[in-house]
């Protein structure tokens, strides 16, 4: 009996993980976009399941900050302001200034998953795809979190790059950026890290960052315009 109910349970975490997976997946993708209406009836009957795991996969998405979930309202993705977004980016600096730092107390400082971050990247750039491209670039950044041997520090930038990416912002960024520098970029990184001096590659971490910051805070404020613009537009200003 005991062995049947642990079988059970083990199950239902398993489904648990995929439905969450594969929402997070179409979060991060923009397939669901903030403001999205995620229905417990309709997942389950969508994922073949039991409401149970659909419950568990939506709370988690709440726990991480990527929806609010209400009594009798239901389960929504969650849109976060801009000062949260500014807030993200900054914590990001710091976090990966801090991994940096770390990287270089470490008796070696290992460089091959990020060298072959930025491999990924360059094919994700030849290939064309934005979303290959952020995923590379952000498995660039991780690597690098990785690498400070802080298990800690990298639970932390995952959380931040996950309600990073679930944002409206970052969906108009893969769709409007070219990415023709970001492979230049990232092996500039790089090569501070190859300098072996801690302050060097804090400080190219940290203006990549900053830059990066700079360039969401263009497209809201663009965005913002052409919303304007198509405002009056429509009620024939």
């Amino acid at each position: 009996m005991l062995e049947r109910m642990t079988e059970d349970r083990r199950k239902r975490v398993t489904l648990q993980d995929k439905i969450y997976t594969r929402l997070l997946q179409e979060i991060l993708s923009g397939e669901l976009e903030p403001g999205s209406r995620l229905l417990v009836a309709h997942l389950a009957a969508r994922f073949g399941t039991s409401q149970a795991p659909v419950r568990e996969a939506l709370r988690r998405l709440t726990e991480e900050g990527l929806a609010d979930t209400t009594p009798y309202s239901g389960t929504v993705l969650k849109e976060p302001t801009w000062a949260e977004i500014e807030d993200l980016y900054l914590l990001r600096e710091q976090l990966e200034a801090f991994a940096v730092r770390r990287m270089f107390e470490q008796r070696s400082v290992k460089l091959q998953s990020i060298k072959a971050a930025l491999r990924d990247l360059q094919r994700a750039v030849r290939a064309g795809d934005p979303v290959w491209v952020i995923d590379a670039d952000l498995e660039f950044h991780r690597s690098v979190c990785e690498a400070a041997g802080s298990a800690l520090t990298l639970e932390m930038w995952n959380t931040i790059v996950k309600r990073q990416r679930g944002t409206r912002l970052t969906n108009e960024r893969r769709q409007r950026d070219d990415f023709s520098t970001v492979v230049e970029t990232h092996q500039e990184l790089l090569d501070a890290l190859e300098t072996g001096d801690p302050n060097v590659a804090e400080q190219a971490f940290r203006d990549h960052l900053s830059k990066a910051r700079r360039r969401v805070e263009e497209i809201r404020l663009a965005s913002a315009r052409e919303d304007s613009t198509a405002s009056r537009e429509n009620a024939g200003l």
